[in-house]
């Protein structure tokens, strides 16, 4: 009776063992990295949060940009706007659409950005008008901005005011604007100079048209 016992304990025993041993193999295993990965993921959630709403560009005061020494958190297109105008100790107020107004060298200039766009747009709106009744002019007015537009990098229109019966020229820029722009203030400056120099090139080319036009009729 005893030895029957003893073979039961024995089998069960190595049962015992053997299931152990079958459940060990087959339960999954994880890397040690992989481990450490998902406790880094969970870290990194802790950490990055996605910013208040209340920190928007618009309600960012100038005094907290110099307390911050225009180091701000949020990177949104019309922020980055603000510190780039800020490092060039630029005035801006707003239209009714919301723009940005600058004056800058005695000259207005406009700056259409928002936040869902990684670009800008610097206008510079009527700087140089001329009369309706004026056709001679008007021919070489529109002669000379199709020649600037072929030669110079910013784009040159006109448009029709029939109330004042003159005809303005505007002048356009896209920049292209993200947080990785380094030196974001000198790169929208440069954008502010070549544009005045553009009043330039169109004087200069609406002489060479007259010039020429001068010429065909002797």
């Amino acid at each position: 009776m005893e030895k029957i016992v003893s073979i039961i304990l024995i089998v069960g025993i190595t049962a015992m063992a053997i299931w152990s041993l079958v459940r060990s193999y087959t339960r999954p295993l994880l890397p040690p990295r992989k481990v450490k990965e998902a406790v880094a993921d969970e870290e990194m959630d802790k950490v990055v949060e996605m910013p208040d709403e209340k920190t928007g560009s618009e309600e960012i005061k100038e005094g907290n940009m110099e307390q911050m020494d225009i180091q701000l958190p949020d990177s949104t297109t019309r922020t980055l706007l603000m510190v780039a105008l800020r490092k060039l100790n630029l005035q801006y107020e707003f239209d009714d659409d919301q723009n940005f107004l600058i004056t800058y060298q005695g000259e207005q200039f406009r700056i259409i950005a928002e936040n869902d766009k990684p670009w800008i747009q610097v206008q510079d709106c009527w700087w140089y008008g001329e009369s309706l009744d004026d056709i001679d002019n008007l021919a070489l007015l529109h002669r000379a901005v199709n020649e600037c537009n072929i030669r110079d990098a910013n784009k040159m229109v006109y448009t029709y005011n029939k109330e004042e019966h003159e005809v303005g020229i505007h002048t356009l820029r896209d920049l292209l604007w993200l947080p990785q722009i380094p030196d974001s203030d000198q790169y929208l400056q440069a954008a502010f100079d070549t544009m005045l120099r553009s009043h330039h090139y169109f004087f200069r080319m609406m002489e060479e048209l007259r010039k020429e036009e001068y010429g065909r009729h002797i």
